[in-house]
């Protein structure tokens, strides 16, 4: 081929992708190139991550203003906030959601001519997450840490992701890269199985494994979030109440709670994360000062500075990271500026959290009062707030500038043209939805965990299953989890799931190994009632006296939320007798540490399950029944 026909060739190459509308142009230019088209006011609203009521979304609706005079970068959807209803058609719901925010996104705007689609992100942390009816049930960090294998969290991922890009969803918050490596620390913080566990090393490869899968599973249209940066592990108290404290340098974060965060943004193609959102903890000692105490990092450009110019950080933000916000309306940040929650500088809020680094601002539970009138008049306020300091401050306007490039670039990652056709997501994958589950029992059977006793001791402990002639007696804490105040009550862990599942695998039709008549199942309610009630539980003591299995299935312990949770421990301390000559069983299925050592010796064995899901529930019923031997 001569040189005049390669270049005839290659012109006519060039001449076709072009007339197909392909960009020849770098991805550098498609972003400047948006951003010169863009006004002052799209670009501050890019900034804006926010939630809103209900699924009203004609274009004066509250959120239908917002999207389409006020052109925010993004929303959070939830059942919480009755956007969606966890039913019998939740996928389509959601779906037609998504198309409706998207299509008000992409519509003729009412001022300003750049259309730009909208982040829609959900949480979807595993055993309940917000999108569960119609979806795959998936387990907790923890339950998924338990497999040590990488695999699983890959494969876990790879089902989120296909799933949220089947129904429009196009940002996970998540995964959590927290290190538990103190269980006593973790108690204090309520992060329970929210975390994969307490190596950093292996919290990083799990969070790598994990993103990758929402990655190729979503085929690159869901970004994620990775949180809560630079790491909850340690903290000393639940994000709900107060702001915590952590005392350690940065030296020691770097050790533990930053470890898994420098690992995976520092990763490779599908294993870095799109973003992080930075938390609202403080530090004591941070840069030595062991008397020092920092604002909460979140929100303090000092402290979020010095590790954002850690080369690993650095090199990742260069490559277009973005940092998200906790919700700025997090009773933490409201108790920080104002302990007796009389005033809620919103405005001052935002602002600090921006200068802070951080470019998509989530303003969830953005009011005092908790009204939704309020909620969106101080988004409003803010946004306008903004406008001002943009046209007012050149230094502010270079860092909207900035962070809009950030979030154009991760737009465009999703949706290579800003096209209707190309955003709006096909009901064809809803079929895929939900169809999952069968995929994630091997994960099941590879996490239960024998805590106690030792592997080489549990066969004289147990040397056998139970058997037809055996009294089992079962008591389950069963919680009540509602999405919203009005929603219907969905129970955690069933009185009855152990027993029916039992039955199902041992009982009359199947291998006849025990006797149903001999199966009696209860509550820790009913428990706690009977170790504080004067009178007693006539039924309970006699079928304590005629029990030779007694199990206990646990969840995470919170006398606060749920007062029946420490009904086990109450029993050791106050009743030991009730469980003499009895094989006595604890299943937890949820964080496994809540025991102490004096309390794990009073038990025959002692299984983690780390997951009330009925497939964790039959899998550690089959461990019980010696199908397999679970791991150390």
């Amino acid at each position: 081929m001569t040189g005049i026909m390669r270049v005839l060739l290659l012109a006519s190459i060039l001449f076709s992708l072009v007339g197909a509308g392909v960009s020849l142009s770098a991805e550098g230019d498609r972003v400047e190139a948006i951003l010169r088209n863009m006004t002052p006011e799209e670009k501050v609203g890019q900034l804006f991550l926010v939630t809103f009521y209900g699924s009203d979304l004609y274009p004066n609706s509250p959120i239908g203003r917002l999207i389409r005079e006020f052109r925010i970068g993004g929303v959070i959807i939830s059942a919480q906030n009755r956007n969606f209803t966890n039913g019998p058609e939740t996928p389509a719901e959601v779906l037609s959601l998504t198309r409706s925010l998207q299509s008000l996104a992409m519509s003729e705007p009412v001022s300003g001519t750049t259309p730009i689609p909208l982040f829609i992100g959900v949480d979807h942390d595993g055993d309940f997450p917000q999108l569960r009816s119609g979806f795959t049930p998936i387990p907790n960090y923890m339950a998924i840490g338990a497999t040590w294998d990488e695999g699983q969290a890959e494969l876990v991922g790879s089902i989120v992701g296909m799933e949220l890009a089947a129904v429009g969803v196009n940002m996970l918050l998540g995964p959590s890269l927290d290190v538990v490596d103190r269980p006593e620390v973790a108690i204090k913080s309520g992060i329970g199985t929210g975390a994969f566990g307490g190596d950093p090393y292996w919290v990083g490869k799990m969070g790598k494994a994990y993103i990758r899968g929402v990655h190729k599973g979503s085929k690159g249209r869901v970004l994620t979030v990775a949180k809560h940066f630079p790491g909850r592990g340690g903290s000393d108290r639940p994000p709900e109440e107060e702001v915590s404290t952590i005392q350690k340098s940065v030296q020691e974060l770097r050790k533990i709670e930053l470890a898994p965060f420098l690992m995976v943004t520092q990763a490779q193609g599908e294993e870095t994360p799109d973003a992080l959102m930075s938390s609202h903890i403080r530090y004591r000692g941070f840069q030595g000062n062991i008397r020092e105490l920092t604002p909460p990092l979140s929100l303090h450009s000092q402290g979020l500075g010095v590790i954002l110019s850690m080369p690993e950080f650095a090199s990742w933000r260069e490559k277009g990271g973005i940092l998200v916000t906790e919700s700025l309306g997090a009773m933490a940040i409201k108790r920080y500026y104002d302990p007796q929650l009389s005033s809620f500088p919103f405005k001052r809020i935002a602002q600090e959290a921006f200068l802070a680094g951080n470019d998509l601002l989530f303003l969830s539970d953005f009011s005092l009062s908790g009204s939704w009138d309020e909620h969106y008049e101080n988004i409003i306020q803010t946004i306008l707030f903004f406008r001002e300091k943009y046209a007012d401050d050149a230094a502010f306007r270079a860092k909207v500038d900035e962070s809009c490039r950030r979030i154009l670039r991760a737009k465009l990652k999703l949706y290579p043209h800003f096209s209707l056709q190309e955003i709006l997501t096909s009901p064809v994958g809803l079929d895929a939805v939900g169809s999952s589950t069968e995929k994630l029992l091997p994960l099941a059977m590879n996490s239960i965990t024998l805590v106690y006793p030792e592997q080489e001791d549990l066969a004289g402990r147990l040397p056998s299953p139970p058997l037809y002639k055996d009294s089992i007696l079962i008591f389950s804490d069963t919680r009540a989890i509602k999405d919203c105040q009005d929603c219907p009550a969905v129970q955690t862990l069933p009185v009855d799931a152990l027993e029916n599942t039992m039955l199902r695998l041992y009982g009359p039709r199947a291998t006849g190994q025990i006797d149903p008549e001999k199966i009696h199942s209860f509550s820790f309610s009913r428990l706690k009632n009977l170790l504080l009630s004067p009178q007693g539980d006539r039924e309970l003591e006699e079928l304590f006296a005629g029990a030779t299995w007694v199990i206990f299935a646990m969840q995470d312990l919170d006398p606060k939320r749920y007062p029946a949770s420490d009904a086990f421990r109450e029993l050791l301390r106050s009743r030991p007798e009730l469980l003499r000559d009895k094989k006595v069983i604890a299943i937890s299925y949820g964080a496994p540490y809540y025991l102490d050592t004096t309390e794990i010796s009073k038990l025959t064995a002692y299984y983690a399950a780390y997951s009330p899901l009925p497939y964790f529930v039959e899998y550690s019923v089959r461990a019980l029944f010696q199908e397999f031997v679970p791991h150390s």
